[in-house]
């Protein structure tokens, strides 16, 4: 550990073909201050587990991680670093990814791990915490009729398996209409895990105390993520233009203390100049993580609305970003294309990777 620290390495992983740790530098500096002797991290397959988690986990992989330092000490402090795990697993063909979470078994009971997530292979969530944790599954409560074969089918499945958002009917989801204002606050305030009863009382005069949305809306305003429009009104169905999602996400990033990393080439867009003042900062770095793509042309047009489809996927972007930022890295899929990005966030152009031809505009060509 001291020699890791030494040599200022942004992460350390201990990776073998069925599971995986990876630490960031915080974490490596704490286990260093705090640890003796070699630290030993473990995965052992468990085979016994109660109705509910057997029910729950099915054949999936399951096991007991375990870290210990060289005396038998069991690591769980780790300060303010985080610790990421992974456990390989080949989704079947029936499964759908985006219902592919963590569960975690304390006391033989089931407790999902909603950020958690299925990535090329592995599926991948952060915490500090030693414990059984496998690779359960839970569908969505609706069966959508309307999003077999779109572009963002496993962001949607991802988002609505966590209940983040919900369907426009009990059989569609409308992908391509623009999100609302409320509909994604209540989405951000559900993975941020805002306590409802904590908002009784609505601070606008066109948001009912009844209204589902009014708890986060007032969260989301009381935390500075977006304000109203003026007047006592917030004017909840507004749609959300690209550059206003920059700006929900570069404040909820502060609301959570998140530092924002550079995953992406930096560029400038064809169409800066309509990108207003108070949002560029943020539209230039909420673009670097990866989490909003560009437009073809090297647009981002920032008063386009942002669909159902489209907040899912940033959603989703998101919680993989937090959990470990190189899954923005390699083979990502930006709508209905696919695009390759180097470990230095360069786009791949006019090559040849894992066999797939990549066009001069970095799409991969099918």
């Amino acid at each position: 550990m001291k020699w890791l620290q030494s040599s200022g390495i942004k992460f350390c992983e201990v990776k073998t073909g069925i599971f995986y740790f990876s630490l960031n530098d915080t974490a490596i500096s704490e286990l260093e201050s705090n640890t003796k002797g070699t630290v030993i991290f473990t995965a052992t397959p468990v085979t016994k587990l109660s109705k509910s988690a057997k029910a729950t986990i099915g054949k999936r992989p399951v096991f007991d991680f375990v870290v210990k330092d060289g005396s038998g000490k069991v690591i769980t402090n780790y300060g303010k670093g985080t610790i990421q795990r992974g456990i390989k697993y080949t989704a079947s063909k029936s499964e759908k990814r985006g219902s592919l979470l963590i569960v975690k078994i304390v006391d033989g009971k089931v407790q999902w791990i909603d950020k958690s997530s299925y990535n090329n292979g592995w599926v991948i969530w952060s915490g500090n915490s030693n414990s059984v944790y496998g690779v359960g599954y839970k569908l969505p409560d609706s069966d959508f009729s309307d999003i077999a074969n779109h572009w963002a089918m496993n962001d949607i499945d991802y988002v609505t398996s966590r209940g983040l958002i919900i369907g426009t009917s009990e059989s569609t989801f409308s992908p391509n209409n623009a999100i609302t204002h409320a509909d994604f606050l209540m989405a951000l305030g559900k993975l941020y895990g805002v306590k409802v009863s904590d908002y009784k009382k609505s601070s606008f005069t066109d948001i009912k105390d009844t209204d589902p949305a009014m708890p986060y809306i007032e969260w989301a305003v009381k935390s500075g993520i977006v304000q109203g429009i003026g007047s006592k009104q917030f004017s909840p169905n507004r749609n959300i233009t690209r550059e206003q999602m920059a700006v929900i996400m570069m404040n909820y990033t502060k609301v959570i203390k998140y530092t924002l990393p550079v995953s992406r080439q930096a560029i400038t867009f064809t169409d800066d100049a309509n990108i207003s003042g108070g949002a560029k900062d943020a539209v230039y770095a909420i673009h670097q993580t990866g989490v909003i793509s560009s437009k073809s042309n090297n647009l981002f047009g920032p008063q386009d609305n942002i669909t159902r489809a489209e907040a899912s996927a940033i959603l989703h972007r998101f919680i993989e970003l937090v959990i470990n930022e190189r899954t923005t890295r390699g083979w990502v899929q930006i709508n209905e294309k696919w695009y390759y990005f180097y470990p230095d966030g360069k786009l791949a152009t006019n090559t040849t990777i894992d066999g797939y031809i990549v066009g001069e505009d970095g799409a991969r060509k099918q």
